[in-house]
């Protein structure tokens, strides 16, 4: 079980006393109190999301929910693993030696080439974004 308190900004004003549903889309919705007041809430997910041509030879990257003004991580791995974010020693990767593909600003999109040579490779991409504290579930890919 997660305390859902120590994902918030610092400085956000909100506590939060209950979650009381999840959505399919993964949104959390429950009860708080927001500078004093009480308040429902809906937390919405850091996710990455990945779209790929139909030729293989690019993608582009974006993730959701990211703070406006922070920068988000997209780094690959062909293993699962635990590595600590360098700098951040509360956020674990779920990639074993995870390579950066790239950066983009919260809202954007990375777009890179596929290399030719990726054919008939399982590659696990995962988003992180330490401004923020937030790393988002893995997505795998079979090229």
């Amino acid at each position: 079980m997660t305390n859902l308190n120590a994902r918030l900004s610092q400085g956000s004003g909100w506590t939060l006393l209950d979650a009381t549903g999840i959505s399919e889309q993964g949104n959390i919705v429950g009860n708080g109190q927001h500078q004093g007041q009480n308040r429902g809430f809906v937390l919405l997910p850091f996710r990455l999301l990945i779209a790929i041509n139909s030729t293989f030879s690019h993608a582009d990257f974006a993730a959701t929910n990211a703070e406006t003004g922070t920068l988000t991580w997209v780094v690959w791995s062909l293993q699962h693993g635990n590595p600590i974010v360098p700098g951040h020693p509360h956020l674990e990767l779920g990639l074993a030696q995870p390579r950066v593909l790239g950066s983009m600003p919260a809202g954007n999109t990375l777009s890179v080439a596929i290399p030719p040579n990726a054919g008939g490779y399982t590659v696990l991409f995962q988003a992180v974004n330490p401004g923020s504290g937030l790393v988002s579930p893995i997505i795998s890919h079979t090229f």
